[in-house]
């Protein structure tokens, strides 16, 4: 996915260095932060006869160079997950082992903690307490994000309807070991692929290359490889009639699928997607016969017609492997009552979504765009994975003070605010959907990041800064 890695960003814009130089003979000036690109680029002129000049290096080089030859990034993922098995294995439980299980795999976040619930989950929301009601047995599998020791003192101090266990809970130290060699022998084995890696032509090895690599040394290699082993562990210890897990099509989703048929293969594998879907999540698009190479759950729940029928036509899927559920993640609204105008448009809430690039990004559009404005109150709402404070420290911000955080709910925020701003939520359509106007900020993407994308009722897009504030006004 384009919102994972540069990868997909990086192999565009080389082509278009190709096309530009295959059409024009004057010199081409190229501004790039990527050292990926420059290499790509470099071993692309040797053969083609084009002349390169790269002037100033690319900064962090010791640092850059100790992440990309050496495992330290699997041995840290390795100490990390070992501290958190110690930490976590008393939780797991073998209580009624024998009864058929429904296991729900799902991504925590302090804030899943926060709320006036003992537990609220960010992908399934009221399910969870929907399950707990039907007393049917029932497991809650944690891959914790953001300040995990936290997570831990509150999974061990509160009661939760449904047990909650930590990813590391369900491991053993075997399989920290095991993992932990494979990642390492992993990581010195060379890039020699069987068919050639090329598009349109244009041979792309050098820049796919460096991305398996770095790929291979990151603390994602081990982990990935971690999830098999905790999908074999938890099909062994627990009778799995049914697991449930938010589906994007990732690298630990397929391990895991692998690992739990392999000790479970009666249980049935549910994949949710459970958010929108844009040009921009090229996960979600299979290639042509792809679905016959890689595990695939038994059934995939989508969230409306509208996004099963596009990925039924053009995702290169299974037929029938699609069903149309529900948005669990966007709440009901309270009535049908359209919501009325207060007055002047002034509360303006910024939802922001699940790639870090793009809080800077918005934070530094947002900031720019008021910077001459006063009569604006912003709020700003991030996604639960990522902090605020974080996003704010990493930003080039003149102003640093120009916003409120969110204080609540997402029911709570629409209900405030008279405009919603996104790039790529699902807000923005959820805002629609219960009457508040909606405005699109185009970050430049090379593909289109919209949620709502072909949809303009009630909704507006800017592609620049200075063109938000008057398009509000309007509004």
């Amino acid at each position: 996915s384009p919102l994972a890695t540069d990868l997909g960003l990086n192999i565009f814009q080389f082509l278009l260095i190709v096309e530009l130089l295959g059409k024009e003979p004057d010199p081409l000036v190229v501004i790039t932060g990527s050292p990926e690109l420059i290499s790509q680029t470099k071993a692309w002129a040797s053969v083609s006869g084009v002349d390169v000049a790269s002037l100033p290096k690319i900064q962090g080089g010791f640092r850059r160079f100790f992440k990309l030859n050496t495992p330290s990034g699997v041995l840290r993922a390795s100490v990390r997950t070992f501290i958190f098995w110690l930490l976590t294995r008393r939780l797991r439980s073998n209580q009624n082992a024998e009864n058929g299980h429904l296991v729900i795999v799902t991504q925590t976040h302090p804030q899943s903690f926060n709320g006036p619930e003992p537990y609220r989950d960010s992908y399934f929301g009221p399910l969870i307490n929907h399950v707990a009601s039907s007393q049917q047995p029932a497991v809650i599998m944690s891959l914790m994000v953001d300040r995990p020791f936290e997570q831990v003192r509150l999974l061990k101090s509160r009661k939760f309807e449904i047990p909650i266990r930590p990813v590391e809970s369900w491991v053993t130290l075997k399989d920290i070991l095991i993992s932990t060699v494979r990642a390492i022998r992993g990581s010195m084995r060379r890039f020699d692929p069987a068919e050639p890696v090329e598009l349109d032509g244009i041979d792309l090895r050098d820049l796919v290359g460096s991305y398996v690599r770095e790929a291979r040394r990151s603390g994602d290699y081990f982990l990935n490889l971690l999830m098999f082993y905790c999908g074999r562990s938890l099909g062994r210890s627990l009778n799995v009639e049914k697991c449930l897990y938010p589906y994007e099509n990732r690298a630990w989703e397929k391990s895991f699928m692998q690992g739990l048929r392999s000790s479970s293969p009666g249980t049935k594998v549910v994949g949710y997607q459970h958010a929108s879907v844009a040009p921009i999540h090229a996960n979600f698009f299979l290639g042509e016969g792809e679905a016959s190479v890689i595990p695939l759950p038994d059934q995939i729940l989508t969230t409306g017609e509208v996004v099963q029928e596009w990925l039924e036509n053009v995702g290169n899927y299974p037929d029938g492997l699609f069903k149309t559920a529900c948005a669990l993640r966007q709440s009901a609204p309270a009535s049908g009552t359209p919501k009325e105008r207060r007055g002047k448009t002034s509360r303006v809430l910024v939802a922001l979504a699940t790639n870090f690039t793009e809080h800077v990004n918005t934070v530094v559009f947002v900031e720019q765009a008021f910077s001459a404005a006063d009569e604006f109150e912003v709020r700003i709402r991030p996604h639960p994975a990522f902090s605020l404070e974080r996003v704010i420290e990493a930003a080039p911000l003149g102003n640093r003070k120009f916003f409120n955080a969110s204080p609540g709910s997402l029911a709570d925020d629409i209900e405030w605010a008279d405009v919603v701003l996104y790039a790529t939520s699902t807000v923005g359509l959820e805002a629609v959907s219960l009457g508040t106007p909606a405005v699109q900020m185009d970050l430049g993407e090379f593909l289109d990041t919209d949620p709502m994308f072909g949809w303009d009722e009630f909704k507006w897009s800017v592609k620049e800064p200075y063109q938000l504030v008057e398009t509000i006004r309007s509004i």
